[in-house]
């Protein structure tokens, strides 16, 4: 199961374009979903989750939660 966290606008792509940063519960954990729809980071619950997510995310363009 995934879950879109937040949206922003990626300092680092072309256009400047509009991206989402999602968790994924699996195997017990909550897992960040990269910008390459890489698994990395895993958390223990999706509140930490979105905490570290806005701390690493929270003054980029645009940011804002979806949860």
């Amino acid at each position: 199961m995934r879950k879109k966290i937040c949206e922003f606008r990626a300092r680092n792509s072309i256009k400047n374009e509009l991206v989402f940063i999602e968790v994924e519960y699996y195997k017990s954990s909550w897992w960040y979903i990269n910008f390459k729809n890489e698994r990395s980071y895993k958390y223990n619950s999706i509140n930490e989750a979105i905490d570290d997510i806005s701390n690493m995310f929270g003054d980029w363009i645009d940011f804002k939660l979806l949860v």
